[in-house]
């Protein structure tokens, strides 16, 4: 998310809009050069000493690159949560949009006559984004679930950037000569809106934590390029006072958190390396630097899996690239000598793969589109399911089931072993998603683990279908579900009861 401030005299005024490369460029300058003359005047002062992490060489994604929106015109600041992407089109006037993997459609957020919509985010299936309607700027909230709109704390505002975390929806109000940013809860009436960033300085760029039990935000005392990394965390209740991630004396920007993680890029005096990322533990720990040549910057995390551009000058076409704190792998997503590959974010979804969006200027007259690719990383096993029952032959209330299956690869073939556990883990009725009774039959699978089965090469569970006290098995469809090994997907096998 980005906004153009220009300030004259003690009035703040402010355009909101998603930039395009030239513009983006030419910020980078006028910032690199007023960072320059900032750091030469504050030489004295020195950054707090940070881990510095060399990684690995870079392992090449090769997985299919998803064409989000590449129609004429521009298309940028892709946002991503799971199966959910969210950007804006730059048509005039311009509009959020929004797409589906797992149906490919790709659909526009209904807008009055005379609206512009720009700088969204992604949530589930919450969107918000800015809404411009004359002379008021207004955060709305999109549900893709129940096709509709509301709006933040109504009124005729000058309200920019939204991001939100779960319920958490924080914005930058622009009421005041000096920015703010502000967390409303969309929980329902009586949560209300509070005020995150405190003081004199301009605050902006806001990101919230997934839970949204925590938010982000760059404050900045004397110049908008050379800005600071604070918090706030939600807990019993409440949110706390504003708390410094970041304040040297260099440029810290572009914070994003997981609820973990809080993840920025900094332009530290003397840094070999350049601009590089940074991340800190949201509680308290020590400062780390992903320390790489050339110009690292805007990152994104989920799960301790961030996403960031790459340039090897500080004007030259940026590549995408992802790095698992876990494992310490670095993955390069892009690798293109002339387009323009930004504004990028990353989401990890339930079954342990990295899904990453980004911008590229590679439009006919150099306007951006909106691509995606989604990968497993090095270390996640995936196994998918081979029944060896029929699961439309159902059993009687009261009898046992046994659930007879192997681990498979996506070609079918058998991977089953005694050394890979598996773990009943619920009872799902699949006609209204209500949790059963979970049980098996005797000690024929101790502590819920499947059983090993040398004779079918795979794993059998007897589930018992008798009541367990109040609750009982009545006629109708069921998910058995449970966990394989190493695999970090929730695997489900389906029966009946009659």
């Amino acid at each position: 998310m980005r906004s153009v401030r220009a300030r004259s005299g003690s009035t703040a005024v402010t355009a909101t809009r998603s930039f395009s490369r030239n513009e983006e460029k030419q910020m980078s300058k006028t910032s690199m050069l007023a960072l320059a003359i900032l750091i030469s005047i504050a030489a004295a002062a020195t950054p707090a000493a940070a881990q510095v992490l060399v990684p690995p060489s870079p392992e090449p994604v090769t997985s299919p690159v998803v064409t989000v929106n590449n129609s004429a015109g521009e298309q940028t600041d892709p946002h991503v949560s799971g199966d959910l992407v969210s950007y804006t089109d730059g048509t005039d006037p311009q509009n959020i949009r929004y797409y589906r993997f797992s149906s490919a459609m790709d659909q526009a957020i209904p807008s009055p006559v005379g609206a512009s919509d720009h700088l969204s985010d992604v949530s589930g299936d919450k969107v918000p984004f800015t809404r411009n309607m004359g002379t008021c700027n207004a955060i709305m909230v999109f549900d893709v679930a129940t096709s509709s709109t509301t709006e933040v704390a109504p009124a005729c505002s000058n309200r920019v950037a939204p991001a939100i975390g779960g319920n958490t929806v924080a914005y930058v109000d622009l009421a005041t000569s000096a920015s703010a940013v502000f967390a409303h809860d969309l929980s329902g009436p009586g949560f209300g809106t509070v005020q995150l960033s405190s003081g004199p300085e301009r605050a902006q760029n806001p990101s919230v934590a997934p839970s949204g039990h925590v938010v982000v935000w760059e404050q900045c005392a004397s110049s908008i390029v050379t800005c600071d990394i604070m918090k706030s965390t939600h807990s019993g209740g409440v949110w706390s006072a504003a708390v410094a991630v970041a304040n040297t004396a260099s440029a810290e920007s572009n914070p994003d958190t997981d609820g973990t993680t809080v993840v920025y890029d900094a332009d530290r005096a003397g840094n070999p390396t350049g601009q590089d990322i940074y991340w800190q533990p949201v509680v308290t720990g020590t400062e780390t630097q992903l320390a790489i040549p050339g110009f690292q910057l805007k990152p994104s995390i989920s799960q301790g899996v961030i996403g960031f551009e790459s340039r090897a000058t500080m004007f030259a076409p940026a590549d995408i690239f992802v790095y698992a704190m876990a494992t310490n792998t670095l993955y390069q997503i892009t690798s293109t000598s002339t387009v323009d590959e930004q504004l990028n974010d990353v989401s990890v979804l339930d079954n342990g793969d990295i899904r990453v969006v980004w911008a590229a200027n590679d439009g006919l007259a150099g306007d951006s589109n909106i691509y995606a690719t989604t990968f497993t990383p090095a270390g996640v096993v995936h196994y998918e399911i081979c029944l060896l029952y029929d699961p439309l032959v159902a059993k009687k209330a009261g009898s046992a089931y046994p659930i007879k299956l192997q681990l498979c690869d996506a070609g079918g073939l058998n991977l089953s072993s005694p050394s890979i556990a598996l773990h009943a883990v619920s009872v799902t009725r699949t006609s209204d998603d209500a949790p059963g009774a979970l049980d098996d039959t005797g000690n024929a699978n101790p502590d819920f683990d499947f059983r090993y089965d040398a004779s079918l090469e795979g794993y059998v569970f007897n589930l018992s279908l008798h009541c367990q006290g109040a609750v009982c098995f009545t006629t109708g469809t069921y998910d058995l579900n449970f966990s394989a090994d190493a695999d970090p997907a929730l695997h489900s096998a389906p029966f009946a009861v009659k």
